[in-house]
């Protein structure tokens, strides 16, 4: 089980999060976490379409990263 819906999730983005704000951000390299809330990119890319366009993970915002899982191609059409 994941903590997000990936199947809405552009192929670049290869982690989400979510801030103490409760917005979720995509990174296409892990982001690091910081002490004011919040998951800063490394990159020059973040996804962030609009605010509420995934469910924030409703645990600690610290618990939320999640990297893009790993799909098996020979089980994807089964």
């Amino acid at each position: 089980m994941t903590k997000y819906n990936w199947a809405i999730v552009p192929s670049e983005v290869e982690f989400l999060a979510t801030d103490s704000n409760g917005c979720v951000f995509g990174y296409d390299v892990e982001p690091t976490e910081r002490d004011f809330g919040k998951f800063m990119h490394t990159s020059d890319f973040l996804y962030f379409p609009h605010n509420g366009w995934m469910p924030a993970y409703q645990g600690s915002w610290r618990e939320s990263l999640e990297k893009r899982p790993v799909v098996d191609k020979k089980l994807e059409g089964l």
